[in-house]
């Protein structure tokens, strides 16, 4: 391994990582015809190194058609195509090609990674990246060296947020540490670095977030707050990634004034909100997925001040946000599939969302001015929201409404008491009782587990209170 020089198509971003060897070609499907009908002809016994070049060339249309996650048998099949081109660039004769191809390899699996449930692709893309780094040094390749460590650190934090896990979080911060460090003493060279760099800050904001939610600690989500901060100057001429950015930057705001007292960091979680709901009203109908995830976000700022303040207007403010989240995705989801790209699934958790904080704004403002309509307002919110085809697309979806009217119904009952307090606490024990017959043939799984535990607890507690209305009545 004499040759110092860094290998001319590897780096983190997109364009760079995904599409090597493809110069002049614009659409993939079209390298992956020109592909297959090159192999017609060339053969592995007579010419080795051009039908491994062919190959890989293959196998990167395949990576960047499924790259978006929604496409998951493409990705399979780069990975296999890759490893048959291993065959021939093996370590020992090629070792800038075989990192090269580990590298690739591992970026198919982080993506499978992010769509698909279960950390074995994860696990095999951090694998993949490190071998790749047997070749790629930081002393040697110093570019190929920081790329490489992004990745890493991009599926370590995947995989520690799956996970819980505060190791394998600290863990992706030292390598998405490692991968901006090359930017501490020189600025990025080009258009591709600079956005190479902006990545690894957002992705270094997420991980400490991460963790300083599972630890409980400030400092480490002010060092979340400093990355996002860091990466907004570098995003004014993308107006969606600055809005996206900053809509990090307000929930972790939120975040930390959640942790602390007054009401500082509530209020700059509010402007962030603010500036990115009007420099993204333009994209609306484009992108409802992230226009529905920055009102969602604005209204938990809000009912977060509310509660503080304890300022009813906060939480009026509160409903329209979650109104706008809710009502944008179930237009969205009306215009049939494909709106949301790689972003359905959550899409739908939105959606969920959306509506169990709304009815959440309602009850709070309803109890708090005792306007019973207000509060009834949010158990019509919950009841619209469970249809069928919910209950058949995400079951823990359907139960965690399901639960979140069982509460409402037993708030409402309490407070009206008599013979309508009884039936109202009555059909909040029928909504818990749904939704552990949604959860049924999922017992197996930790989330339903939790969930199920959840309503068997409140369902008792519903008995209690049930006993006690029907003696005072």
């Amino acid at each position: 391994m004499t040759d110092t020089n860094e290998p001319e198509d590897q780096a983190s971003s997109i364009d760079r990582a995904y599409r090597p060897h493809m110069s002049g070609w614009n659409d993939p499907y079209e390298v992956l015809s020109k592909c297959q009908e090159e192999l017609k002809t060339q053969k592995r016994l007579k010419a080795p190194l051009e039908w491994a070049s062919i190959q890989r060339r293959r196998a990167t249309a395949l990576l960047w058609i499924g790259k978006d996650g929604d496409k998951p048998d493409y990705l399979e099949e780069a990975i296999a195509v890759f490893r048959q081109s291993l065959e021939v660039w093996q370590f020992d004769q090629h070792p800038h090609e075989w990192a090269r191809v580990q590298n690739q390899i591992g970026m198919a699996h982080n993506r499978l990674g992010e769509s698909q449930n279960g950390d074995r692709h994860l696990e095999e893309a951090i694998a993949a990246h490190r071998a790749a780094l047997t070749v790629w040094t930081r002393e040697r390749f110093p570019q190929c060296w920081s790329d490489t460590h992004a990745w890493i650190g991009n599926a370590l934090h995947k995989l520690g947020t799956r996970q819980a896990n505060t190791a394998l979080l600290e863990e992706a911060i030292r390598s998405v540490r490692a991968a901006l460090d090359l930017y501490t003493h020189r600025g990025p060279a080009n258009v591709i670095e600079h956005w190479d760099l902006v990545g690894n800050l957002t992705t270094l904001g997420e991980t400490y977030r991460e963790l300083g939610c599972i630890k409980g600690h400030i400092p480490h989500l002010r060092q979340a707050a400093k990355a996002f901060l860091d990466a907004l100057p570098r995003l004014r001429a993308d107006p969606v990634d600055y809005c996206r950015t900053m809509n990090e930057l307000g929930e972790t705001y939120l975040l930390i004034g959640a942790r602390e007292a007054g009401t500082h960091h509530l209020k700059r979680a509010r402007l962030a909100q603010t500036v990115a709901v009007s420099r993204l009203d333009w994209a609306k109908g484009d992108m409802p997925y992230l226009w529905a995830r920055i009102h969602l976000r604005f209204g938990k700022v809000c009912m977060a001040l509310g509660a503080r303040e304890e300022n009813t207007a906060r939480y009026r403010e509160a409903i329209e946000h979650f109104e706008e989240a809710r009502d944008v995705l179930d237009y969205a989801a009306s215009q049939g599939p494909g709106l949301f790209g790689s972003d359905e699934q959550n899409a739908l958790r939105f959606q969920i969302d959306a509506v169990c904080h709304l009815s959440k704004a309602q009850l709070t403002l309803g109890v708090g001015q005792k306007d019973i309509t207000v509060a009834k307002a949010a158990a019509q919110t919950l009841h619209a929201a469970l249809t069928d085809d919910l209950r058949k697309a995400l079951p823990e979806g359907w139960a965690e409404i399901q639960e979140a009217l069982g509460d409402t119904l037993l708030t409402i009952g309490a407070i009206m008491e008599g013979a309508e307090g009884v039936a109202c606490v009555r059909r909040g024990l029928v909504a818990f009782k749904e939704g552990l017959q949604a959860l049924a043939g999922r017992r197996g799984e930790a989330a339903s587990q939790t969930l199920i535990g959840s309503l068997k607890a409140k369902s008792e507690k519903g008995v209690a209170l049930l006993e006690t209305l029907r003696h005072t009545a």
